[in-house]
């Protein structure tokens, strides 16, 4: 049993004795021939990239897979974050939407990464650094909040800074710093209301719906994304129908439950709805009403249009004539794109 090196490969034989050869994953050995020498990858890409590699293949538990594919992709991805650190931005004073996402995803990261480290799940918190990364770069496309900029590119530098030390410690100085950013404090975090975590979810939910609808009508350019809310009764519906299946546990009698109430006026739509909660999750809504929910989207309807780069119009079920609206559901807004 020989270990032969990728490049010896042509298709599945060996280029020089021509067998067949069988690929599978074994431990690294002298015996084998398979070992990589780091000195090979830290004098080509660097000791950074080395380690930020070694990090993003596997959690501890899990065995390590060395491949040398995603040595360049890593190498792309450290060069993009010196890049971008170091690029012009353009300072507004009036706040935005985009300003308080960008907040949000800097909380959210630093709790991420903070839980991950401290239980050793390397891969996980590498893996959402460059989540903010991606979207620290689309925020300074255009004009931002200083402070808030500022404040995210340290955060950056903070999280990234165990993984990447001298690319990070040389950033650090850049900005204007005295001190070595590995003596300064680990960021804090503050916790995320459940009513702001779940505007933030709806909204990457909604995005990802007209992103699949896009995909699927191949449209390129779309001209308007209208999103209507889902009617009072619905959200109605929805409380009733949790309340009643803690007492039934049969979508019949928490039928006949809900024929007694006033919503028996929607007996045509009520076996559907419910059958779409029970699919959705019935312990999963946050219970929020139609004004809410409303409300929520009307708010961050700018960040769709950066996004898709179209208008967006935020509506209520009962007040569009759009048919496609009556497929709304509590949580699951309705999406017409024209």
């Amino acid at each position: 049993e020989t270990y032969i090196p990728p490049e010896k490969v042509e298709n599945t034989n060996c280029a020089i004795c021509g067998q067949t050869t069988t690929m599978r994953s074994a431990k690294m050995s002298k015996r084998l021939g398979n070992v990589v020498n780091p000195e090979d990858l830290i004098s080509r890409y660097g000791a950074d990239t080395a380690r930020f590699l070694i990090l993003l293949a596997a959690n501890p538990e899990s065995e390590l897979e060395w491949s040398g594919t995603g040595v360049g992709s890593v190498f792309k991805f450290l060069r993009t974050v010196f890049s971008i650190m170091r690029r012009e931005i353009e300072f507004r004073e009036d706040a935005r939407a985009i300003d308080r996402h960008m907040v949000y995803r800097m909380n959210k990261t630093m709790m991420e990464v903070t839980k991950n480290l401290e239980a050793l799940r390397m891969k996980d918190a590498v893996t959402s650094i460059r989540s903010l990364v991606d979207d620290f770069m689309a925020y300074g496309q255009a004009s931002v909040d200083e402070g808030i900029y500022r404040a995210v590119k340290e955060t950056v530098l903070l999280l990234l800074s165990p993984v990447t030390p001298h690319l990070c410690e040389e950033l650090w100085e850049e900005m204007g710093h005295d001190s070595l950013i590995s003596l300064e404090k680990w960021p804090s975090f503050d916790d995320i209301p459940q009513s702001e975590e779940y505007g933030w979810s709806l909204l990457s939910d909604v995005c990802d719906d007209i992103q699949e609808i896009l995909d699927i009508t191949k449209m390129d350019t779309p001209i308007e994304i209208a999103i209507a809310v889902a009617s009072k009764w619905k959200y109605r519906l929805l409380e009733v129908t949790r309340e009643e299946f803690e007492q039934e546990h049969s979508q019949q009698g928490v039928m006949k439950k809900i024929m007694e109430t006033d919503l028996r006026r929607y007996q045509k739509e009520i076996g559907g709805m419910i059958h779409k909660y029970l699919e959705i999750g019935l312990s999963t809504h946050p219970g929020l009403s139609q004004e809410d929910e409303y409300s929520i989207l009307r708010d961050l309807a700018e960040l769709i249009e950066v996004r898709f780069g179209c208008r967006v119009n935020v509506t209520r079920e009962e007040e569009t004539e759009v048919s496609g609206a009556k497929y709304a559901f509590p949580s699951r807004p309705a999406i017409m794109i024209s």
